[in-house]
């Protein structure tokens, strides 16, 4: 695993930010799981940094992904994701990335973005591309979901 003092020393790093909907930390030996579940993603965490002290901000992805790229909580009864004169107020680790340090973006996911009303919080993060379900193969197995892991 990379320390942060090397990490720091890289003039401007790759940043690739995996989020992994409906994982456990059982499933990933770094987090005291079980060894050789999951053996290309230690190979990431090998090769890369990796934060080992995170939690879950909720649990659908219209909640968790402002969580985790925005900052924002989950809030009772509110997602922000249908809140377009909120989510328009909240940073965004995106364009902040751009804006301050150059850098250029893309967000992939595997499902349909239209759920949740994740697409309008995503196109508003003022991403480079943008990349959903629909944008890759059909010959890859899809499910209800969107596009298999595997």
């Amino acid at each position: 695993m990379i320390s942060w003092s090397t990490l720091s020393a890289i003039e401007k790093p790759n940043i690739v930010i995996i989020i992994l909907e409906s994982w456990s930390a059982d499933l990933i030996e770094a987090s005291g799981g079980y060894n050789d579940i999951t053996p290309e993603f230690n190979k990431l965490v090998n090769d890369g940094f990796y934060f080992s002290n995170t939690y879950g901000v909720g649990m659908l992805s219209h909640v968790g992904l402002p969580g985790i790229l925005s900052g924002f909580p989950k809030v009772p009864n509110v997602h922000i994701t249908n809140t377009p004169k909120k989510y328009n107020q909240i940073p965004k680790l995106a364009k902040s990335i751009k804006q301050e340090l150059g850098y250029q973006t893309l967000f992939l996911f595997g499902g349909q973005l239209r759920y949740g009303n994740i697409k309008g919080y995503i196109y508003n993060s003022d991403y480079d591309e943008i990349l959903e379900e629909k944008d890759f193969s059909s010959a890859l197995p899809h499910g209800k979901l969107g596009i298999h892991d595997e």
